[in-house]
């Protein structure tokens, strides 16, 4: 049977327990921390709301936060410290239908916070 609870509900219980299994087996930790500190995904449909909407729960989570508006990305990399989480978009799926900017080709997802001036 599919478990039918939300998304956010059963990630947030699959990582209590992983983090329960990494605190009562002290070895795992060395097993899963090199894909824990290379957590990547790259958006295409609603990029920048998704991209918006992980910079304010990272933010809101006391993660350390860097934007990087490249010309043709933007990236947004977080650290939870022993976890590292990266998501990024073209710059076309940023655009949201919009005519882009010069330079970057999108406008920046975030003034202020932005890592790569």
């Amino acid at each position: 049977m599919s478990d039918t609870r939300p998304l956010h509900t059963r990630q947030a219980e699959a990582l209590r327990r992983l983090a329960d299994a990494v605190e009562a087996t002290p070895g795992l930790a060395e097993v899963v921390d090199l894909p824990l500190r290379y957590l990547s995904t790259t958006f295409k449909e609603g990029a920048r709301a998704q991209l918006e909407t992980f910079l304010a729960g990272m933010t809101a989570a006391g993660a350390e936060v860097a934007v990087t508006n490249a010309v043709d990305v933007c990236t947004v990399d977080a650290s939870l410290g022993a976890v590292q989480l990266k998501v990024w978009a073209t710059a076309e799926a940023m655009k949201d239908g919009a005519p882009p900017p010069p330079v970057p080709k999108y406008a920046p997802l975030v003034s202020g916070k932005d890592s790569s001036k």
